[in-house]
């Protein structure tokens, strides 16, 4: 009698994951540029909206000042779990003033949260920006703020929480400010309405509000060396790629760093999916070659688009049953119900 491998699953407490959050969030900003922010109504109660609709607890509580004197002075005295500078203070140079608190501060995330403009792109490719975690576009709306703290938190639990069985992150390779602000909008949407969708019947908010700390993680790199370092380090808990091919000097990236990249995943998973985006339509021959599919980031689709490709993709759809020879479809399940009710409506030799 052939022996039988024996798979043994631990179960993770969900308890146990995203154990560091962020409480307390520190805007510097110029009182015009925060009270812009309030205009579509007071900042805690919008991100205490988004937290709720999504069975998220403890939202963040937002601390505004409008000087770098005022925040050095209220960072020397009380908790703040991020700092997110809006470029608009006049009292000292916010790149300063965000070195300074790096300095004295060097575990505290810095976000730089700036308007979509010439001027500061340019400004932003000629700074230093070692002491800044991640740089973002203002577009004029506060649903920025909620993709930020995930990403932080994130970004604070993955090392731990990937010790854990079941946890998987999502590597996203971008180096253009304004798409990663529009991709990290549209990421979160997906997995968390995906979360939600998909908890288990029966369990009361508190054990939804928990096992959302099951969902997968999102890892932003803003270079193919930085995507290469997070790969290594998160390979064993990766459920896919999403990547730009434009992601060096100008714009330009050689074919061998794109082939070595694409190697490295494949020879650790051949079925790790990537899936490839840029804005120019030829370098769809790229996704052809190395990847899962691609993504015009011009399409005038794309959060229906990428929405399509989480689903088929990164398993974020239903679950398919297909004849091995032929490839067709013979049974779709979209829960856990209709998987044991379907295992014994599919054919027997589908199942070896």
């Amino acid at each position: 009698m052939d022996k039988l491998r024996k798979n043994t699953f631990r179960e993770t407490s969900f308890e146990l994951l995203m154990r560091k959050r962020i409480q307390f969030v520190l805007l510097i900003c110029s009182k015009y540029d925060a009270f812009i922010m309030e205009e579509d109504g007071k900042i805690d109660e919008r991100i205490f909206n988004d937290y709720v609709s999504f069975n998220i607890r403890y939202p963040p509580q937002f601390i505004h000042v409008a000087s770098a004197s005022e925040a050095m002075e209220l960072l020397s005295r009380r908790q703040i779990d991020l700092i997110i500078n809006m470029l608009s203070i006049s009292d000292l140079d916010p790149f300063e003033l965000c070195t300074s608190i790096k300095n004295l501060y060097p575990e505290k995330p810095i976000v730089i949260l700036a308007p979509d403009s010439r001027e500061i792109a340019l400004r932003l490719n000629n700074e230093d920006l070692s002491c800044i975690d991640y740089v973002f576009n203002w577009l004029g709306s506060t649903n920025i703020l909620f993709p930020i703290i995930n990403l932080i938190e994130d970004k604070l639990n993955v090392e731990e929480d990937n010790k854990h069985e079941g946890v998987q992150s999502i590597l996203l390779i971008e180096n253009s400010v304004k798409t990663a602000s529009i991709y990290l909008r549209h990421l979160y949407k997906i997995i968390l309405e995906q979360s939600r969708e998909y908890m288990i019947e029966g369990l009361n908010e508190h054990q939804k509000m928990m096992q959302m700390r099951g969902r997968p993680k999102i890892l932003l790199a803003t270079s193919y060396s930085e995507g290469l370092r997070l790969f290594e380090r998160h390979k064993s808990q990766l459920l896919g790629v999403i990547t730009d091919i434009d992601t060096n000097h100008n714009g330009l990236i050689s074919r061998d760093t794109i082939e070595d990249f694409f190697k490295q995943i494949k020879e650790h998973d051949p079925n790790i999916p990537v899936l490839i985006q840029s804005a120019d339509p030829e370098n769809e021959k790229y996704a052809q070659e190395y990847g899962n599919g691609f993504l015009n980031k011009n399409s005038k689709s794309l959060p229906a688009e990428l929405k399509a490709y989480m689903k088929s993709l990164f398993s974020f759809g239903d679950f398919v049953f297909t004849d091995p020879e032929t490839g067709l479809e013979i049974a779709r399940v979209s829960d856990l119900q209709n998987f044991q009710r379907r295992l014994f409506e599919i054919p027997d030799d589908s199942l070896r």
